[in-house]
């Protein structure tokens, strides 16, 4: 389905990401963009498949056949943080996440003092858990459970 979207839209030459839900009545695309995808996408591929993205879409601009060549065969999981709307009262459990075995990356924007609103858009998520793991229910796991160790507390904003 995606690679025949990307070929009527004649994208011969380059990256192309694409988002695709799964409904009722079948897969749907979403979303079609040239450009490589955002949200730790191309992590994940290198993690999973030892592809990296990142230089692929360096030597196509350049010219240069790239090496999509899957390296290995494991899973990547990623877990977005987020907390209550208030102020980040502590925050706490990150070294205890980064000892469970996958763990690659742990990224928190947040800061004891801010002021976090509801979240709407994901450019208001907190941070971040990625993960790699043997295979997809590993993978899984180990994100949910270095997830659940990281508690961004936030108490209610005095009017």
């Amino acid at each position: 389905m995606a690679q025949r979207a990307i070929s009527s839209l004649e994208i011969n030459n380059g990256v192309c990401h694409t988002e695709i839900k799964i409904t009722k009545e079948g897969p749907k695309i979403v979303e079609l963009n040239p450009r490589i995808g955002a949200e730790h996408i191309p992590d994940m591929g290198f993690l999973a498949l030892g592809v990296n993205l990142y230089e692929a879409a360096v030597n196509i601009a350049l010219g240069i056949k790239p090496d999509l060549t899957k390296k290995i065969t494991k899973s990547a999981s990623i877990k977005f943080l987020t907390a209550e709307p208030g102020i980040v009262s502590s925050i706490s459990g990150i070294n205890e996440a980064c000892k469970i075995s996958g763990v690659w990356d742990i990224s928190i924007q947040a800061h004891k003092g801010d002021s976090i609103t509801p979240l709407f858009s994901n450019t208001q998520r907190l941070g971040h858990v990625l993960v790699v793991g043997e295979n997809p229910t590993i993978a899984e796991k180990r994100t949910r459970q270095a997830k659940e160790l990281i508690k961004i507390t936030t108490e209610n904003p005095q009017p």
